[in-house]
């Protein structure tokens, strides 16, 4: 089994995890089938004495021991394993963002008609999101999808006059930007060391926008675009010195991983201007 994915999927889950899904999987709205359990029960036991991976016999006789082997049989117990384990996984990761999860509990209220419960959800929603210090290119997709869940309940009511159509788009030109900007940088990172040439695709029109109206005031596109500006082959040195200003005056409304690849720019503009032969 050591080449399957499910035994591979077994191996990077932690002890947490493992724990977790020993009551998953014994739930009877998740998984309804004794003999996934037993599988369960049967790797978990060997990822988590560090045992070699079993084979497929023994897996079998785990399972069914009073039968003869049967691959069909087994390769449909993993099966269902592995999706039982992909609904855990994707229940941790819209759990995990506090905002988010409470966003979808918003459009289900809604779905239902609990007007009262939407009201209550939405406004818990505006806290946690004005709570958090990041500000980067995901908290105004966030702020977008909080907009947009308000202009639905609005209509739904036929309260047209109500309806926060700006903030919806502004908060969707934000997060695009941001986005297509962070894109951007990264593939001009690629394009230096790989010699590739890339379409940028909008981002002409995404740069004019940015330079002609006041979006520098956000950290999610102020970092990315003087980042962008320092990174092309061409470009003026001071626009690596007010990255650097932005970066280290702005990182805080960043998450660690996005200040950590922010950095690696900065260490890439470095090796470039190196292998030209500026040593300043």
């Amino acid at each position: 089994m050591q080449k399957s994915r499910l035994y591979e999927l077994f191996c990077a889950l932690d002890a947490k995890d493992l724990k977790a899904l020993k009551k998953w999987v014994r739930s009877p709205f998740f998984n309804q089938r004794e003999h996934v359990v037993k599988l369960f029960d049967f790797l978990a036991v060997n990822v988590s004495q560090r045992r070699p991976a079993p084979d497929r016999g023994a897996a079998f006789r785990a399972l069914w021991p009073a039968l003869p082997f049967d691959d069909h049989k087994l390769r449909l117990s993993m099966s269902l394993l592995n999706k039982c384990i992909e609904r855990y996984l994707v229940w941790v990761q819209v759990n995990e963002e506090e905002a988010k999860a409470k966003l979808k509990v918003c459009q289900a209220y809604r779905k239902l008609g609990l007007n009262r419960h939407f009201q209550k959800s939405i406004k818990d929603v505006d806290q946690l999101l004005a709570d958090q210090n990041v500000r980067d290119a995901e908290y105004f997709q966030d702020r977008h999808a909080y907009f947009l869940e308000q202009y639905h309940f609005t209509a739904q009511l036929n309260r047209m006059e109500g309806i926060p159509l700006e903030d919806v788009q502004r908060n969707l030109d934000i997060a695009y930007m941001a986005a297509k900007l962070k894109q951007s940088c990264a593939m001009l990172s690629h394009q230096a060391i790989y010699k590739k040439e890339y379409s940028f695709g909008l981002l002409p029109e995404v740069l004019a926008q940015i330079e002609e109206n006041n979006y520098l005031e956000h950290p999610a596109i102020s970092v990315y675009y003087y980042a962008y500006q320092a990174l092309r082959p061409d470009a003026e040195e001071t626009y690596f010195h007010a990255f650097k200003d932005a970066l280290v005056t702005q990182q805080t409304h960043f998450k660690p991983a996005e200040v950590r690849n922010l950095f690696l720019l900065a260490a890439n503009y470095c090796i470039q201007q190196i292998n030209r032969g500026r040593m300043q």
